[in-house]
């Protein structure tokens, strides 16, 4: 489990449990932390903090963001798990999922080895 955080606030927990290895990309279902509707919480702190949008539905309360650098993710253990940036997307009625992309090698391997083991079975097997 790990912990996301947007700016000093605890947002959300995720498993971060997708990914796409090669790519060095780790996304996960929010379990979130914040009472009421999370999309009036991440719209404000958005337009507040001039972070641009790639979807801001008001009437469907969806969005999508574009990489914000307040937003960190932890391990248990409190290791920030560093990239390029990491985003933020999804509705109210739906959930949200957090990414983060472009986390280097070999840390990405020491972080996710479950991530590449799966990775390179699959590929593997079509290889075979």
């Amino acid at each position: 489990m790990y912990i996301v955080k947007l700016g000093d606030v605890a947002i959300a927990h995720t498993e971060l449990e997708f990914s796409d290895p090669p790519m060095g990309v780790v996304f996960g279902d929010m379990k979130l932390m914040i009472s009421g509707s999370f999309f009036l919480y991440l719209s404000g702190y958005v337009e507040q903090n001039g972070i641009q949008m790639n979807l801001h539905d008001v009437d469907g309360m969806s969005i999508s963001t574009r990489s914000i650098s307040e937003l960190r993710i932890y391990s248990r253990e409190g290791v920030l798990i560093e990239g390029a940036g990491a985003y933020i997307e999804g509705a109210d009625s739906d959930g949200y999922q957090v990414s983060i992309f472009g986390v280097p090698y070999p840390f990405y391997e020491e972080q996710f080895p479950h991530h590449v083991k799966k990775y390179k079975s699959n590929h593997e097997s079509r290889d075979a």
